[in-house]
């Protein structure tokens, strides 16, 4: 659960679990880690469905191409 002092910042694509103070990379990350109905939803520990954590926020295995393919673009542009 989050506290008062929690002030985590987030993108506008980013989501941030105030039950259990964990950021994710999508809404969709953020709607895969929860479970029950409505009025009864619990966390899921991030690694039981499928996320890694990079670097803050934790992210679908796939986010890892994302990022490899940011990499070699700036690499290609000498940006490094």
């Amino acid at each position: 659960m989050c506290d008062s002092s929690c002030n985590p910042s987030v993108t506008p694509s980013q989501a941030h679990c105030r039950a259990c103070c964990t950021t994710f990379h999508s809404v969709p990350a953020f709607d895969s880690h929860r479970t029950g109905d409505v009025d009864r939803r619990k966390c899921l520990s991030p690694e039981t469905v499928g996320l890694q954590k990079f670097g803050e926020v934790w992210a679908p295995l796939s986010y890892q191409d994302t990022l490899d393919r940011l990499e070699v673009a700036r690499a290609s542009r000498g940006s490094v």
